[in-house]
Parts: C-alpha cells; sequence; structure tokens
C-alpha cells in the first residue's frame, strides 16, 4: 500500500480499508464496523468540505469590484454560486436522511409537500 502525506492521500487507505471490509460484511467484527464507519464518514465529511470550498469560490467569483460596470442578468458568477448551493444541499438531504416526501389528499386533491428533517431523519 502506498501512502502520501497530506490531507488527500489520506482518503486512499480509508477507502481501502472500507472496500476490504465491505466485501467481508458477513463476519464484521464490532471493531472493524467501527473503522468502517469511521471511515465512510471521513469520506462525507471530505466531500461536504469539498462542495463547500466549491461554494465558497463560486460566491467570490461573483463579486463585483465597485468601479466594474453592471452586467446584465443572469450574472454567470450567481449561477454558478446557485448550482454550487444547490449540490451541496442535495449532498446534505441524502446525507441527513432528508427527503421530500408528497402527499395527496384523494377528497380534495391537496397536495402537501413534508421536507422536514424532524419527522424523515433516519
Amino acid at each position: 500500500n502506498h501512502r502520501e502525506d497530506g490531507p488527500s492521500g489520506s482518503v486512499l487507505p480509508l477507502m481501502a480499508a472500507m472496500q476490504q471490509c465491505l466485501v467481508m460484511e458477513c463476519g464484521l467484527s464490532p471493531s472493524a464496523e467501527q473503522d468502517v464507519h469511521e471511515a465512510l464518514v471521513k469520506v462525507l465529511e471530505a466531500v461536504h468540505d469539498c462542495l463547500l470550498r466549491r461554494e465558497l469560490q463560486a460566491s467570490r467569483g461573483g463579486l463585483r469590484v465597485p468601479w466594474a460596470p453592471l452586467k446584465p442578468w443572469p450574472l454567470g458568477g450567481t449561477l454558478a454560486k446557485c448550482r454550487a448551493q444547490s449540490a451541496r444541499q442535495a449532498f446534505l438531504d441524502l446525507w441527513q436522511g432528508t427527503l421530500e416526501e408528497a402527499r395527496l389528499c384523494s377528497s380534495c386533491g391537496l397536495l402537501k409537500v413534508d421536507r422536514s428533517q424532524h419527522t424523515q431523519a433516519f
């Protein structure tokens, strides 16, 4: 196994260990399950950090300097920021287990969309 120094090099051994533990899923000991869980959480945190960094870079790119002329709508930076926010929010919804549940009343046809984290979180 090859291990590099730094934050990017530490993810590869975690992924390899997680893959090895998932292959032997039938006979995992509690300590191996804990190791897999910790590795998965680290991977999810790294993905979230990357998405957050992308969102911050997009918001910085949309800033206008005071002497620059106004641009017509839609601003490219604004669209990039919206895409980055949407990607991060979708990831957080999947990670935290928040889903969108639509309920349709059969008698009156009222459509209610439930997106509450408290009622749907796993």
